[in-house]
């Protein structure tokens, strides 16, 4: 897997995401609203400095892209991971919006951090 796309951008995200970069994924989050787009690039650009460090690895070398949902950039992503609030209509309209999206080898996952197996 080479090309994530992570819809959300809250800690379980966040956290996903980064452990794709450590894996030399290029990884895109979206977000549903620009603001927050901006605010999480901000966060997530202070994280990748850290992460170069560990890795001995430039900051220029992590492939990392932050939109909102009316940007997503129309690539041939491997994984689309869905990681929206834990409300059922709000996850499938975000699925509904990046429909466009999904290739016959696109994996389509969705992650839940509150509910329970």
């Amino acid at each position: 897997m080479k090309e994530i796309l992570i819809l959300g951008t809250g800690k379980m995200a966040h956290n996903i995401g980064l452990f794709f970069l450590r894996n030399d994924c290029k990884v895109c989050w979206v977000s549903r609203d620009t603001e927050r787009a901006e605010s999480f690039a901000s966060k997530i650009k202070k994280n990748v400095r850290r992460l170069s460090l560990v890795l001995d690895k430039s900051e220029n070398s992590f492939n990392i892209y932050v939109c909102d949902i009316i940007k997503i950039p129309r690539n041939k992503y491997d994984l689309i991971l869905e990681s929206v609030n834990e409300d059922l209509d709000q996850k499938k309209e975000i699925i509904r919006q990046i429909d466009y999206l999904l290739e016959p080898t696109t994996i389509l996952a969705s992650n839940s951090s509150s509910f329970l197996p």
